[in-house]
């Protein structure tokens, strides 16, 4: 078994249960969504929620509080815990930024959570712990830097959500110098941990000028608390400036993403292999048993993302839902 640290780790889980009616009417109040734009995926909720606290309690139970962020809700299964608290929006989002239904600005409000450590983990309720988690995964011993990848990336436009990788590296090109990074971190740049496909693209964009972007795992980020603020304070105008006037997403955002970029510029990341974790669609029914199944314990955590748009999709996660109350059938500390 690896060596505990004794530094408190938390994590942090925005939360939100879109079909709460309650909710929607308050929503309903200050974002306009058109028809086909009423059953967002980034509201839906197929309850993953439960099986992450579960896969939390089974793989990493050494986390010292998990912090619940939801705004003016509360999962009906949890029950009343000090290491499982819920924390609401008023809480600690500034009043003038409140209400807000706006992921990016939410999340990089969520170090002013009252009562949370140096060192926190933001997840995503998506989220799944498949093996053994420790400390020393997200953080060095000392505690002085994080665990994650530092390869550079390409930008490659599907969609709306793109607009927020330009958005951050825009204002991080503006900061900067791409020379000076490759020279004070090339160990981190180049790392074989990042992966021999990732790492050969990302030597071959440091010939580049300029950041085109980093590689957005899109798992488990952990963060400094003290260079999260620091970051914050660094581009604090722009996140106003969202947080005033985007009450949900839209292509002007900037994301936390943001901050952990910040991170890894300021030379506060050790790289973390590319294997510590995967990427899933939550209606990907045979990929979910597959990775159940292998006998590789390389992955530690899986994402199941919600891009389901069909009644057949739909039929398909719920039968990954099965899955995991099956792989997950012990109750965490943290239910009635």
């Amino acid at each position: 078994m690896k060596q505990l640290t004794k530094m408190p780790i938390d994590i942090v889980i925005p939360w939100v249960d879109g079909s709460d009616l309650a909710w929607q009417q308050r929503r309903s109040q200050h974002v306009s969504l058109p028809e086909h734009e009423a059953a967002d995926q980034r509201y839906r909720d197929f309850g993953t929620l439960k099986y992450l606290l579960r896969s939390i309690a089974q793989y990493a139970p050494w986390v010292n509080k998990i912090y619940l962020v939801t705004d003016q809700q509360r999962p009906s299964f949890i029950k009343d815990s000090k290491r499982l608290v819920v924390v609401d929006h008023t809480s600690f989002i500034p009043n003038e930024y409140l209400p807000t239904y706006n992921s990016n600005v939410i999340e990089l409000h969520c170090w002013r959570i009252p009562g949370l450590n140096e060192h926190f983990i933001l997840l995503n309720d998506d989220f799944l712990f498949t093996n053994p988690v420790w400390p020393s995964d997200f953080f060095t011993a000392d505690g002085e830097k994080v665990v994650d990848m530092t390869s550079q990336f390409l930008l490659m436009p599907r969609d709306d959500f793109a607009h927020t990788a330009v958005n951050n590296m825009t204002l991080i090109n503006r900061e900067f110098s791409k020379r000076e990074w490759l020279f004070t971190n090339w160990a981190a740049a180049f790392s074989l941990r990042n992966g021999v496909r990732i790492g050969l693209l990302s030597s071959l964009l440091s010939i580049l000028p300029y950041f085109t972007r980093f590689y957005d795992h899109h798992l488990a980020i952990p963060f400094l608390k003290s260079s999260f603020m620091n970051g914050y304070s660094l581009y604090e105008r722009e996140v106003t400036k969202m947080a005033l006037t985007n009450k949900q997403r839209q292509v002007t955002d900037i994301s936390v993403w943001l901050m952990r970029y910040y991170q890894i510029l300021t030379g506060c990341v050790k790289p973390r292999s590319y294997k510590f974790g995967r990427y899933l669609e939550i209606q990907d029914v045979d990929a979910v048993k597959r990775l159940f199944r292998s006998r590789v314990k390389i992955t530690k955590m899986v994402v199941l993302n919600d891009t389901v748009t069909t009644l057949a999709q739909e039929t398909a996660a719920l039968a990954t839902m099965k899955i995991l109350e099956r792989r997950f059938a012990n109750k965490s500390n943290y239910e009635k």
